[in-house]
């Protein structure tokens, strides 16, 4: 597994991407909602 730095544009293309999968996992969670539901893509990618 290599780990790579992503570039600011590169950040932007995926934060719908996982904006989304953070909505599904909110959604299907019955333990987590609230963790789910304060993950922001801003948060995840700075």
């Amino acid at each position: 597994m290599q780990i790579e730095q992503l570039s600011n544009n590169s950040r932007m293309k995926i934060k719908p991407l996982w904006e989304e999968l953070n909505r599904d996992h909110e959604l299907l969670s019955t333990h987590f909602k609230s963790h789910f539901a304060s993950f922001t893509a801003a948060i995840a990618l700075n």
